[in-house]
């Protein structure tokens, strides 16, 4: 018989990971990673969200580098701009948990 999950035996055993792809959008970055950390979720579930800029030149890199103290916030720069998929096979590579 398996045993509840108690809430100080480590992380949340499920976590959703957010992929945000990023190219020129300096207006839009503060309201998107509010809404999403604002969303709710299901108890022991727990989230990450993967700003992925790619190549943006509108300051969105600049502005995405403030968010590199937040926990739940992880960014990656790319030099260039190459396509809306790049940045989200990127963004896969910083999940942190098992994919499913």
């Amino acid at each position: 018989m398996t045993q509840p999950i108690q809430p100080d035996s480590g992380p949340p055993p499920w976590r959703l990971s957010v992929i945000v792809p990023v190219y020129n959008e300096y207006a839009n970055i503060p309201q998107v990673i509010e809404k999403v950390k604002a969303a709710p979720l299901p108890e022991g579930v727990d989230l990450e969200i993967i700003c992925v800029d790619d190549g943006s030149l509108d300051g969105s890199a600049e502005l995405l580098s403030q968010y590199m103290d937040d926990p739940q916030v992880t960014v990656h720069h790319s030099v260039s701009n190459v396509c809306k998929g790049t940045p989200v096979h990127i963004g896969l590579q910083y999940v942190t948990r098992n994919i499913h």
